[in-house]
């Protein structure tokens, strides 16, 4: 209690006076006075830059969605193995064959590794067409970078092609995360 005839009770009670003084004081200054803003930006800037952020926030979870089926998640050796089989399968299947496979030495991009490799078909051409749609097409893995088609008079039908194609590891966990963790 506050009592300021009792000696022994008079410095406890100035300091509740105060105490109450100063907390009325401070709901006055919040519910009057504007709040502190950095000098030269007004609050519709901040706004302005909270949107922008949240934006850049639904571009960056969108970006993540539309790569990550595109991105191999697994160690270089065996992203190496699964495309040569996906090589050899889609070979099988338009009757070509493949006769080299080359992994070239892998460049390192922001969040992302590049594995390129070096692949000679020799078959017809609407075969090897075919694999080079299924290399092309929107859900694959591997990115078709270059062709190159050689005939030679001796061979009839027959074309040679070098592809040249790359897996891309993703290297970055925030490459790969669920993407409902922005801020």
């Amino acid at each position: 209690m506050i009592n300021f005839k009792n000696k022994d009770e008079i410095l406890p009670s100035t300091l509740i006076v105060f105490s109450i003084i100063l907390m009325a004081a401070t709901l006055v200054f919040k519910l009057f006075c504007a709040e502190p803003v950095a000098p030269g930006i007004k609050s519709s800037t901040l706004r302005g830059y909270a949107k922008n952020i949240d934006e850049a926030n639904v571009a960056i979870h969108n970006a993540k969605l539309a790569i990550a089926p595109h991105i191999w998640t697994e160690d270089p050796d065996t992203v190496s193995a699964s495309v040569l089989a996906l090589l050899t399968q889609q070979a099988n299947q338009n009757d070509v064959k493949v006769g080299a496979f080359r992994p070239q030495r892998s460049q390192d991009l922001t969040g992302l590794s590049e594995y390129p490799f070096i692949v000679q078909v020799t078959g017809s051409y609407s075969g090897i067409r075919g694999i080079m749609k299924v290399l092309d097409s929107s859900g694959s893995r591997v990115v078709l970078r270059s062709v190159q088609v050689s005939a030679s008079e001796d061979a009839g039908t027959e074309v040679t092609v070098t592809l040249g194609l790359s897996a891309y590891v993703a290297t970055d966990p925030m490459l790969t995360a669920n993407g409902d963790d922005h801020a």
